[in-house]
């Protein structure tokens, strides 16, 4: 059995044909910007606004990291259009898509921008539920 094969705690990663890990890897996302994209993705089956928060926290040290110690390099294997991209994105939800290509774009003021008006949204709409009942 495969690593991919299964999941420990949860299944909010398991709708997809490709695992979060592996588009991780596939981007070549650093650590920060990589967990940044895993609380985007996952934040309507998990733990709510506050994977929202979390995503933001991340893209804040990812932005200080570049700021203060190295340049973050944009990978011309950045956004990959194969079938297994192509799939993973069109499975997020269109908030969602549209911070994760901007964090891989490394436009990470868009990024915080997006996640702080979706944040907004959910916190000032009346009756909108953080995570996903039926899930």
């Amino acid at each position: 059995m495969e690593a991919n094969d299964y999941q420990i705690g949860g299944n909010h990663y398991s709708d997809t044909e490709i695992q979060h890990w592996d588009f991780t890897m596939l981007n070549q996302l650093n650590y920060l910007l990589g967990c940044a994209t895993k609380y985007v993705i996952r934040w309507k089956k998990k733990n709510g606004i506050e994977d929202l928060r979390k995503a933001v926290h991340y893209i804040a040290k990812a932005e200080e990291q570049c700021a203060y110690h190295y340049k973050f390099e944009i990978h011309s294997k950045l956004m990959i259009m194969n079938k297994s991209y192509i799939e993973f994105i069109n499975s997020i939800g269109n908030d969602e898509k549209d911070i994760v290509i901007k964090i891989l774009q490394n436009n990470l003021s868009g990024a915080q921008h997006s996640l702080g008006e979706l944040i907004s949204d959910i916190e000032f709409a009346p009756g909108r539920t953080y995570v996903n009942p039926d899930l």
